[in-house]
């Protein structure tokens, strides 16, 4: 973006917000950093997984951030977790076909929901993102 043209993007670019606002970047960092950690099934800290502390502390950065506005707080760093629960529920539940039973929809919520997770993470950080480049 170097040769665009300044009047179009307000004289702003990727390398003036990343300048403007290095704790929401940070923030969007951790939380691609989560979403990134679930494939590899790292073990738990106490009870709590790997990925579910690293979204916490990027969700923490978030909401603390004065950059957005609340709503946009909200949904970017909620996202991953309605993603894990409602993604995990519905896709779960059209994976375990005509097996009844619990244990089988228990067995495919937990084979959906971290790819679920991963999905909305990044939909959240793009929105997020969008959010940021969006500030007037």
């Amino acid at each position: 973006m170097s040769t665009a043209n300044p009047m179009a993007t307000g004289g702003r670019d990727a390398r003036t917000v990343v300048k403007e606002h290095p704790r929401e970047i940070g923030a969007l960092v951790i939380l691609v950093a989560a979403a990134l950690l679930v494939p590899f099934g790292l073990p738990s800290l106490a009870i709590f997984p790997v990925p579910l502390v690293v979204w916490a502390a990027g969700t923490a950065v978030v909401l603390l951030s004065e950059s957005w506005e609340a709503r946009d707080r909200f949904l970017g760093a909620g996202a991953p977790l309605l993603g894990y629960a409602v993604g995990g529920v519905l896709v779960g539940g059209l994976r375990v076909g005509a097996e009844p039973g619990f244990d089988t929809f228990m067995t495919e919520f937990w084979a959906v929901s971290g790819t679920m997770f991963m999905i909305d993470t990044g939909l959240g950080v793009v929105w997020l993102a969008y959010r940021l480049l969006d500030l007037t």
